[in-house]
């Protein structure tokens, strides 16, 4: 789970027992937005990226990386994540039908 307070310079990370690491920054920030799975770099272990707006109008790139001595794809890291393909048509959703989401690898 990743916390974000409005006009705050935290940003936490809990696991569900412990936790994990706080990034606390100089300048406060706007909003953060998270871009989606397939955009971060499997090789550097990296399993999130965020955008943040500071209030000084500046969007900086915040990366969340676990820490591991092997290098490479370790896929215990990496499940499959939602997809670009839907899972129903727009017909099948207004008549009510439910579909599983199309997953991709990582």
């Amino acid at each position: 789970m990743v916390l974000e307070i409005d006009k705050d310079k935290r940003i936490d990370s809990f696991d569900i027992h412990d936790f994990k690491q706080a990034s606390i920054t100089p300048d406060t920030h706007r909003t953060i937005g998270m871009i989606p799975k397939r955009g971060v770099d499997v090789n550097k272990n990296e399993i999130t990226l965020f955008y943040r707006i500071t209030n000084s109008n500046k969007c900086e790139v915040i990366s969340a990386i676990v820490p591991r001595t092997s290098k490479g794809f370790l896929e215990d890291l990496y499940p499959n994540t939602l997809g670009l393909v839907p899972a129903l048509s727009a017909e099948a959703l207004f008549t009510g039908e439910d579909g599983d989401p199309c997953l991709d690898e990582t």
